[in-house]
């Protein structure tokens, strides 16, 4: 006999994985775009020099990771049973397109790299 358990009297919260995969999606988001605004307003619209490489390197990084572990934890609370699927909706929509993105990014520039080493020099 199947009983939902909003006819038990029982209300179903929101998942905390929920919760973490969105907060983990808008974090990435402007860890990945946050420190490059920063730098190009520094600077003047020139990409940033020195020491500034290597923030806007670590955030180009973390980003990545933080939307994949995003991902993941989306994923986990897709599968968690009484709980709302709200959240875990939207944090898996956000990381999915936002790493889709990322990978996007990647290959044009594996592509550019790519052409740039194969074009000979005259």
């Amino acid at each position: 006999m199947n009983i939902a358990a909003n006819d038990l009297g029982v209300t179903l919260n929101h998942s905390k994985l929920g919760f973490v995969s969105t907060g983990l999606a808008i974090t990435a988001t402007i860890a990945w775009f946050f420190p490059l605004i920063i730098s190009l307003i520094l600077k003047n619209g020139a990409p940033a020099a020195g020491s500034e490489n290597i923030f806007v390197l670590v955030s180009f990084i973390s980003a990545p990771v933080l939307h994949l572990t995003g991902l993941i934890l989306g994923v986990a609370g897709a599968f968690k049973k009484d709980s709302k699927k709200l959240f875990v909706i939207i944090g898996i929509i956000y990381n999915g397109v936002c790493l889709i993105i990322v990978v996007g990014f990647l290959l044009l520039f594996l592509l550019a790299l790519y052409t740039i080493s194969n074009t000979p020099w005259r």
